[in-house]
């Protein structure tokens, strides 16, 4: 699936000796530490489909991302869109480990901030569906 992005849709996907794993809109490239430095292969692709999910948010294919700076209303939902969008690939490629970390990144984000319990249902449920948009971007080839 991966190689399928590189070859099929331009993904660039950087491997260098850094601690963090981010995807870059200015450079519109996806930089994750060396496989090396995973404690396992099952969070190495957990955390590399979560940057891919961000990556389908550039605005020359889903242009969904939105925030400014870390930590602002717009960020925070791109975090649940990529880590939702994260958990349907490893649901669908066997890679469960993961899941209850997940739980707990999703659960970090849509607590922050000042909404309602009922706004951050919708906003799950919004986040789920742009989730579903790009897992569907990614497996388009």
């Amino acid at each position: 699936m991966i190689n399928s992005l590189i070859e099929n849709k331009n993904l660039i996907l950087e491997h260098a000796e850094t601690s963090a794993a981010y995807y870059s809109p200015k450079f519109d490239k996806v930089v994750l530490p060396k496989k090396k430095y995973f404690l396992s292969s099952q969070k190495y692709y957990a955390t590399t489909f979560h940057e891919i999910i961000h990556w389908t948010g550039h605005e020359s294919r889903l242009n969904r991302l939105k925030g400014k700076s870390f930590g602002d209303d717009e960020y925070k939902f791109e975090e649940l869109v990529a880590e939702i969008g994260s958990i349907l690939i490893n649901f669908e490629l066997g890679i469960l480990d993961e899941f209850i970390n997940s739980l707990r990144y999703l659960k970090s984000w849509s607590e922050a901030g000042d909404k309602t319990q009922e706004e951050r249902i919708k906003e799950l449920q919004e986040a789920f569906n742009l989730s579903k948009k790009a897992v569907k971007y990614i497996k388009e080839n």
